[in-house]
């Protein structure tokens, strides 16, 4: 056993016919490596590799994956084009991953090639593939000239040479490669040859019948734009936006633009977006695919950013009213995603005067995950308008919202409240937003009573010890006292802990105690060892005195309890007294 070789193991072990076995073989391809050496790896394991057989696609894609983390193990960079070789068959193979994972490892594996490897093999290998008879072998190729071209000297010419014509290729699935790629291409070719040769080949796919080829140009611009001047930008991509936004015989066109405008915006510059674009992104709001317009209000936080205030509330804000009552719950959703962001770059005026009442009417919508979005945010609001921000109608709102059916949304305005109280003080927080909050103590689903107590250490937080020990901790002992529910009165009994940070012994021993004793004869053996529970997180706020006279005792007696599980906690609370 002590002469086999890593690679006689490795050979065995990938003979198997169980491909869960080859693709783990697979993986340890580098252990392999590594135990074998870098001159044994280049004798024989990279030929053994590219004879190997499979046909499995799980192993293929395992194998394209391992061999570009193989660079450092071939003996330096002078070596690592020996990786190519296999890498060239993988990126013919049918199926798709196996390619992309393929080209993939030959781009890191340029990285560290010798301008010398990259023209004598890597570019000979582009060439091949380029010309290959399927068109796998074309669709891969379109990949790797992005890596080959900063090293690749005096073939610069013949790479974009080769890579015009198969931008140019009857085949649709080469041409949308070659598209898709366009982008990463022109990051590398020179600002020149970029107008001269690139500009045109990127113009004629803009105009390729095949919409999914158009749809790459969209995003391929967003690499392109800051590659040009102000100038070049309004000579040569925007034309070809302009055009793509308002495309009738494509949508998804539309929605290419529609998705990628914040971008586009941001990498054009503000006065060249407000002079062309502005205006059909815009119309791409009120659009007549609700994909469109759901892609186009994505955007509306990013984009408000690169536009003035006069062309927001000229243009865009126009467009609100409709989208708040739009047709489609998808629109309806996006927007109310949308506007807390949108109220923090416009600020507090433009907020309270223009997008309030969308606020309050996206509170209103018939559906839940709408209602869900905009509640979910309300405490941004609140910080962003202040006092203001709690009228009447608001107030009206949030109270049915938190008795609303779906209980993520209740969940949500629970959540939203001790945001809300910071905003609005004490006494508006006591008088309007209390009610609610303690209804959510009551609340028929766990998730939103555990959401109540998770939020009572919030409101101590905001409002100080003072308030908890006067106010607040009075009122979670009297919901325990009050209510008939022994849910409810379990909640009340889980809360004392996390107000307990934020009180002293005294506090604790004279206001929680006595609630605790009383839980602790409940007839409900579930409350009784949450009571045990729950003595266990005080025990290290009380004194001794308090330990000794009030605490052991009830233990004592918990211990004699005919439920197992209370007898257990009791018995590991007593061991901490």
């Amino acid at each position: 056993m002590d002469d086999i070789s890593p690679l006689d193991l490795f050979r065995e072990e990938l003979a198997t016919d169980d491909i869960a076995t080859k693709v783990n073989c697979i993986h340890r391809l580098r252990t392999v490596a590594t135990a074998m050496g870098p001159e044994s790896t280049r004798s024989q394991l990279l030929p053994y590799l590219k004879k190997l057989t499979v046909e499995d696609d799980e192993v293929l894609f395992a194998l394209s994956e391992e061999l570009g983390k193989l660079r450092d193990l071939v003996g330096g960079s002078h070596f690592t084009h020996l990786l190519l070789e296999p890498l060239e068959t993988l990126a013919c193979i049918e199926e798709t991953m196996v390619r992309d994972k393929a080209v993939e490892a030959v781009c890191l594996i340029a990285e560290q090639l010798p301008e010398s490897a990259v023209q004598d093999t890597l570019v000979p290998i582009i060439f091949r593939l380029a010309s290959g008879e399927w068109f796998t072998s074309r669709v891969s190729a379109a990949g790797m000239f992005g890596a080959a071209y900063p090293k690749a000297g005096p073939l610069k010419s013949q790479l974009r040479a080769i890579f015009a014509q198969l931008c140019a290729e009857d085949t649709p699935m080469v041409r949308r490669a070659a598209a898709n790629k366009l982008g990463d291409f022109a990051l590398r070719v020179e600002k020149e040859y970029l107008i001269s040769d690139l500009l045109p080949v990127f113009k004629n796919l803009t105009q390729d019948d095949q919409d999914s080829i158009r749809v790459v140009c969209v995003e391929s611009a967003v690499r392109l734009a800051p590659l040009f001047s102000i100038e070049e930008n309004k000579t040569h991509l925007l034309p070809v936006l302009v055009r793509a936004a308002e495309e009738k015989s494509s949508w998804r066109v539309r929605l290419a633009v529609a998705k990628n405008f914040d971008k586009l915006a941001e990498a054009l510059g503000q006065a060249l977006t407000a002079i062309s674009l502005l205006n059909p992104y815009v119309n791409l709001l009120a659009d007549t695919e609700p994909d469109v317009r759901s892609a186009a209000v994505n955007c509306l936080s990013q984009s408000v950013k690169v536009l003035s205030m006069e062309q927001l509330q000229q243009q865009v804000f126009p467009a609100f009213q409709s989208l708040a009552k739009d047709g489609s719950q998808m629109v309806r959703t996006a927007f109310a995603q949308s506007l807390p962001e949108i109220a923090l770059t416009v600020g507090r005026d433009i907020t309270s005067r223009f997008l309030m009442n969308y606020v309050l009417e996206l509170m209103r919508d018939e559906n839940h995950e709408v209602r869900f979005n905009i509640v979910s945010k309300l405490g941004r609001f609140a910080d962003l308008v202040g006092a203001d921000f709690l009228n009447a109608t608001m107030l009206t709102n949030i109270q049915h919202l938190a008795e609303d059916p779906q209980w993520r949304v209740r969940l949500s305005v629970l959540e939203q409240i001790p945001g809300l109280a910071k905003s609005v003080g004490t006494e508006v927080f006591q008088s309007k937003l209390e009610p609610l909050f303690m209804a959510g103590l009551s609340d028929n689903v766990y998730s939103v009573r555990v959401s109540a107590i998770e939020e009572l250490k919030a409101l101590a937080d905001v409002f100080g010890p003072q308030w908890t020990t006067s106010h607040l901790l009075p009122r979670v002992v009297e919901h325990f006292y009050k209510d008939q529910s022994y849910l409810h009165r379990m909640t009340s009994v889980l809360a004392l802990p996390v107000l307990a940070s934020s009180l002293s012994s005294d506090d604790i021993a004279q206001s929680m105690l006595p609630v605790l004793l009383r839980a602790a004869k409940d007839p409900v053996p579930n409350i009784r060892f949450v009571v045990a529970k729950t003595i266990i997180k005080l025990i290290p706020c009380l004194d001794a005195t308090v330990l000794n006279s009030q605490i052991r005792p009830c233990l004592n007696e918990m211990q004699q309890d005919s439920d197992r599980d209370v007898v257990y906690y009791a018995r590991q609370a007593a061991q901490l007294c």
